[in-house]
C-alpha cells in the first residue's frame, strides 16, 4: 500500500498502524493537555486537570472509533453525508461542553477568558469546529493510505489540544485567528457535505432518465 510513498510517509503510516499505537498517541494527548493548560494557567497542582489528562488517555481511542462509526452509520441510514457529519458534531460538542465545564468548575480556566470567543457555549462550538477540521484531514490521509482513520483522528485531536488550550486560556492574538479558523473549517465541512449529498441525490434521477430514453 505504501510502496510508492516517500520514506517518511511510510514510517508514519507504519507507526500509526502499529499495535497499541492509539493508546501511545492518546497518552501523548493527555500529556500535552496537562502540560499546556498547566503552563498557560499556572495549574500544575490542579487535580481536575490531572483527572482530565488521565481521562483523555483512557478514552480517546474509543472516542475516536465512536465518532467515526456514528458519522458512518448515521450517513448510511439517512443516505446523507451532511446528517452524518452533524451527528458527529453534536456528539463532540456535547463532550466538549462537559470537558469545558470541568475546566471552569475545577479552577483551571478563568470564565472571563472565554468572553472573546462567545462565552462557554461559543467556546465549545469553536473548539468542536477546529477539532472536526483536523479530523477530516486525518480521515483524508487514511483514505490515501497514510495510517488508519481511527489513529489519525487521535493524532489530530492531540494537535488540536494545544491550539484549543491557547484559545480558551485567553491568549488574545490566538483567539482572533481561532474564530476565523473555526468558521472556515465549519464552512468547508458543511459546504462539501451538502455538495456531496446534492450529487448523490441527482444520480438516481440521471439513471432513471437514461433508462427512459433507452426504452423509447
Amino acid at each position: 500500500m505504501y510502496r510508492n510513498s516517500p520514506a517518511k510517509i511510510q514510517r508514519v503510516a507504519i507507526l500509526l498502524r502499529a499495535p497499541g499505537g492509539s493508546y501511545w498517541l492518546s497518552g501523548l494527548t493527555g500529556f500535552l493537555t496537562y502540560i499546556t493548560y498547566a503552563l498557560l494557567n499556572d495549574a500544575w497542582g490542579n487535580y481536575a486537570l490531572a483527572a482530565i489528562a488521565v481521562y483523555l488517555y483512557l478514552s480517546i481511542p474509543a472516542y475516536s472509533r465512536l465518532s467515526n462509526r456514528l458519522e458512518s452509520r448515521t450517513g448510511d441510514l439517512t443516505g446523507l453525508t451532511t446528517v452524518g457529519r452533524a451527528a458527529r458534531y453534536a456528539l463532540q460538542f456535547a463532550v466538549n461542553c462537559a470537558l469545558l465545564y470541568v475546566f471552569v468548575a475545577g479552577g483551571i480556566l478563568d470564565p472571563a477568558g472565554l468572553g472573546r470567543i462567545g462565552g462557554f457555549f461559543g467556546a465549545a462550538a469553536w473548539v468542536t469546529a477546529v477539532s472536526q477540521g483536523g479530523q477530516y484531514a486525518a480521515n483524508w490521509l487514511a483514505a490515501i493510505g497514510v495510517g488508519s482513520s481511527d489513529r489519525n483522528v487521535v493524532v489530530s485531536i492531540s494537535v488540536s489540544v494545544v491550539v484549543n488550550a491557547l484559545a480558551v486560556s485567553g491568549v488574545a492574538w490566538v483567539q482572533s485567528i481561532y474564530v476565523g479558523a473555526s468558521l472556515f473549517f465549519a464552512g468547508v465541512i458543511l459546504f462539501s457535505g451538502v455538495l456531496y449529498d446534492i450529487k448523490a441525490l441527482r444520480m438516481p434521477i440521471r439513471r432513471r432518465s437514461s433508462r427512459s430514453v433507452s426504452t423509447l
